[in-house]
C-alpha cells in the first residue's frame, strides 16, 4: 500500500504479486515511467527479502519487463558499487600511471648519469656503445655506474656491458 509520503509499506507481499505486477505496469504506461518505476522498484528493493524461489521469479519478470520496456533496473547498492568501483579503478589507474612515470624517470635519469660519466671519462661515445647504454634496466644501469668509474678505457668498460 501507497502512503501519502510515497513510502510502501506492505505485508505479505508474496501473496499480493498480481497487484504488484498490475502496479508496475500500470507504472511503465505512465508519462514520467522511468521515475516512477525507479521509485516503485526501490521501495519493493528496500522492503524485500524473498526467499530463493520467489527472488527467481521476480528476476524472471524483472527480465521480461526490461525486455519489453527497454529500460534496465539498477538498484542503488549497484549504482553506488558502479560508481565507487569506477573511481577506484581511476584512481588506481592514475597511481599505476605515476609508479611507471616514476620508474620511467629513474631509468632515464640513471642512463643519462651513465652517458655523462663514460663521455667525461673517455671522450664523444661510439653511437653503438650509446645504444647498448640506452637498453639497459635500471639495475644495469646502476651496477655499471661503478664499472664506468674503475674502467681504464672505454674497452674494457664496453666488455662488461650486457649484450
Amino acid at each position: 500500500m501507497w502512503t501519502a509520503s510515497g513510502c510502501c509499506r506492505v505485508r505479505g507481499l508474496h501473496t499480493q504479486r498480481p497487484a504488484i505486477r498490475a502496479l508496475w505496469y500500470t507504472v511503465c504506461q505512465q508519462e514520467h515511467a522511468l521515475c516512477s518505476l525507479e521509485a516503485l522498484l526501490h521501495c519493493v528493493d528496500w522492503l524485500l527479502w524473498l526467499p530463493g524461489s520467489l527472488e527467481q521469479h521476480f528476476k524472471q519478470q524483472l527480465e521480461q519487463l526490461e525486455a519489453q520496456t527497454h529500460m534496465r533496473y539498477v538498484t542503488s547498492i549497484e549504482r553506488i558499487a558502479r560508481k565507487e568501483g569506477r573511481e577506484e579503478g581511476r584512481e588506481e589507474g592514475r597511481e599505476e600511471g605515476r609508479e611507471e612515470g616514476r620508474e620511467e624517470g629513474r631509468e632515464e635519469g640513471a642512463t643519462y648519469v651513465l652517458l655523462r660519466l663514460l663521455e667525461h671519462r673517455f671522450g664523444e661515445l661510439p653511437e653503438a656503445v650509446t645504444a647498448r647504454v640506452r637498453r639497459l634496466s635500471l639495475a644495469q644501469t646502476d651496477a655499471l655506474v661503478n664499472q664506468a668509474l674503475g674502467a681504464e678505457s672505454l674497452a674494457q668498460f664496453v666488455t662488461r656491458l650486457p649484450e
